[in-house]
Order: C-alpha cells, then sequence, then structure tokens
C-alpha cells in the first residue's frame, strides 16, 4: 500500500514539474509574441510616415496592408490593400491579400470580387480558385462554386483541399455520387482527416450503402478518439 502511495506521488510530482515547464514555455512563447507586435507596431508607424512623404507608391500600401494584418487589424489592412490595386491594379498579390482581408472580414460579396480580379490578372494560381471556392460556399452559391473548384482542380489536380469542398457542393446540389467520387480523392489526400471519413459516410448512407458507411463512420470515430 505504501509502495503504491510513493508512486502516486511520484506521478502527481512530474505532472507537476511537467505543467511547470508548459507554463514557462507558454510566458516565453506570450512575451515572443509580444516583442513581435511591438516591432510589427514600428514597422506600421515608419511605413506610414513613408506613405505621407510619396503616396502613390503602391508597395508601401502593400507592405503596410501585410503588417496591418499580421497585427490582426483586418479593416484597416483591408483598406491598405484595396489602395495598393488601386494604385497599381496589376500586381495581383494586393488583390490577393485583400481577398483575404475580407474574408477574415466575412465581407463575401467584396471578397468574391477580389478573387475574381485576381483569377484575371493570373489564371494558372490554383489558390485563387479554392479560396472563391470557399467564399461562394459562404454564399450558399453551390453551383458557382462547383464551377469554380473545377477550374482549380483542373490546373492543380494534386491540390487536396479543394476536393472536400467540391464534395460539399455537389451534395448541396443532390449529385451524390459525384459527392462521393470528391470524398473519396479527399480521403486519398487526406487519410487521417475525421470530418472527411464523416462526410462520406453521411453521403453513403444517404444512397443506402450501408456496410461502407458504417466502416466510414467507424473510421472517423477512431480518428476522433486518437486526437
Amino acid at each position: 500500500m505504501q509502495e503504491e502511495l510513493e508512486q502516486v506521488k511520484a506521478q502527481l510530482h512530474q505532472t507537476q514539474s511537467q505543467l511547470e515547464q508548459s507554463q514557462s514555455q507558454l510566458h516565453q512563447i506570450q512575451g515572443q509574441l509580444e516583442e513581435l507586435q511591438t516591432q510589427y507596431q514600428q514597422i506600421q508607424g515608419e511605413l506610414q510616415q513613408a506613405i505621407e512623404l510619396n503616396p502613390n507608391l503602391f508597395s508601401s500600401y502593400h507592405a503596410l496592408g501585410d503588417t496591418l494584418f499580421k497585427l490582426e487589424k483586418w479593416e484597416e489592412a483591408a483598406a491598405a490593400y484595396g489602395r495598393a490595386s488601386e494604385l497599381n491594379p496589376d500586381f495581383f498579390w494586393s488583390s490577393y491579400s485583400l481577398g483575404e482581408a475580407l474574408l477574415k472580414l466575412q465581407q463575401w460579396e467584396e471578397a468574391v470580387t477580389s478573387y475574381r480580379h485576381v483569377i484575371e490578372l493570373m489564371p494558372d494560381f490554383p489558390w485563387s480558385y479554392y479560396h472563391l471556392g470557399n467564399t461562394l460556399i459562404k454564399l450558399e452559391k453551390w453551383e458557382d462554386a462547383f464551377d469554380i473548384y473545377s477550374q482549380g482542380i483542373s490546373i492543380a489536380p494534386n491540390l487536396p483541399w479543394p476536393y472536400r469542398n467540391l464534395g460539399d457542393a455537389l451534395l448541396k446540389l443532390g449529385q451524390l455520387e459525384e459527392a462521393i467520387s470528391c470524398y473519396r480523392r479527399a480521403v486519398e489526400f487526406n487519410p487521417d482527416v475525421a470530418e472527411i471519413y464523416y462526410d462520406l459516410a453521411e453521403t453513403l448512407a444517404k444512397l443506402g450503402q450501408v456496410e461502407e458507411a458504417i466502416s466510414c463512420y467507424r473510421r472517423a470515430v477512431e480518428l476522433t478518439s486518437s486526437n
């Protein structure tokens, strides 16, 4: 009995030591983040001064947008990227970054406009299609999302992330067999993501493919339990 008690005490002491170590690491990370924030704020001030000296230099606005984005000042970042795009409408990174800031602000329609402009500027950049498709999903524009995801996949068929979302769009359009194909493809790329197995299981169940649906449900539970 005494030996068991000593073992429990030792385990408790080890747990307390690990907790103290984790807290120390957390304080260290917080300190580093505060230092980074201070640096970004300094950069923000320097860029704003540069803009005052030369208000027509698009690169200053774009760099300011990047800094404000890192500071999670989404509205100000969007304004800076927007001004950069106005000054140089052919620089696609400003429009792309503007889209990201607008997504943070949940301004879906404006983000759609920005990503469509990016696609016009650089039609072979697959990430624009992915983010545009995601934004159209937010707006419940399933057919438009399907078209955009399909275009993106045709450009970069080995990019894993669009397949699940394309499956979601097809599911909303009532195209269950096609949705299953997309979910299967998503599983090939992401075999350890529980949510994809769940989506696949739900769709299989709707088509009466119960045995495989149960298998997918079980896999989803296994992955959820292990995380």
